[in-house]
């Protein structure tokens, strides 16, 4: 057994299925098309998001929420082969997006789709964030080492590898020029419930920025030290990775 192994078996798991998104009571009676029309995450979908930043960087500022809102959802639709199972809001603002190699197929492409739960947890760093004269640029470090699949036989695999890739994401403002600037979320939801895209749309996303520094820089900015991580995918695990609450989580009322 490896040593993530042996140190993730002494490990609290929490059930991936408690996390399951719930409606809050506020009092009122809530009506059948209210209910059914609050966001939910597709059942494969079992894991949580965990976020930190870069010092300087406002993780809570409107900004980064929207790169938390795109990187997000882009992994959720992934992963459930449909946009629409990405964040209100989603949709919209990735009609224009490119996305570089070594994306293969269309996210709406059903082939080969696994509806076993994925579970864990997804680290994200936010290494930088910039506006420029197109709008604005991000360069987020992707943790998903911690991020496991469920196997029919009751096994799990691993998702991610020692060195996490750096990606870089592209943002314009909407055609009306919007650019949210009071948007800010934290809060113990895993999910909003209203568009919190602020305006902005994707136009490009590289699943690598093509320099490996951006690599090797991300290797520290997460939880676990590298030599912890598998070094390989498919590995097989017989308990996964905690699935811990997200951070900074989403408000009630976004």
């Amino acid at each position: 057994m490896t040593r993530i192994a042996t140190r993730l078996s002494i490990a609290c798991v929490a059930a991936a299925a408690a996390f399951h998104v719930s409606g809050c009571s506020t009092g009122q009676d809530t009506s059948e098309s209210e209910i059914s029309a609050r966001y939910q995450l597709p059942d494969v979908v079992q894991y949580n998001y965990r976020w930190s930043a870069e010092s300087g960087i406002n993780l809570l500022g409107p900004d980064a929420t929207v790169v938390r809102a795109y990187f997000e959802s882009y992994y959720i639709a992934s992963f459930a082969h449909s946009t629409a199972a990405g964040y209100p809001g989603f949709e919209n603002a990735t009609e224009d997006v490119a996305y570089d190699p070594p994306r293969h197929r269309a996210i709406n492409d059903r082939t080969n789709y696994n509806p076993l739960p994925i579970v864990g947890t997804f680290h994200a760093h936010l290494l930088s964030i910039e506006r420029n004269d197109f709008g604005m640029q991000a360069v987020v470090c992707e943790g998903d080492y911690s991020l496991m699949d469920l196997r029919r036989d009751g096994t799990y695999t691993n998702r991610g590898v020692r060195i996490p890739t750096a990606m870089q994401i592209e943002f314009t403002p909407g055609s009306a020029g919007i650019t949210d600037t009071a948007r800010y979320a934290e809060g113990p939801e895993r999910t909003p419930q209203n568009d919190v895209f602020g305006g902005w749309t994707v136009t490009r996303h590289a699943f690598s920025t093509g320099n490996f520094d951006d690599n090797l820089a991300c290797q520290h900015k997460f939880p676990d030290p590298p030599e912890t991580r598998s070094e390989r995918i498919n590995e097989t695990f017989t308990v996964p990775y905690p699935t811990l609450p997200p951070y900074p989580g989403w408000s009630s009322s976004q």
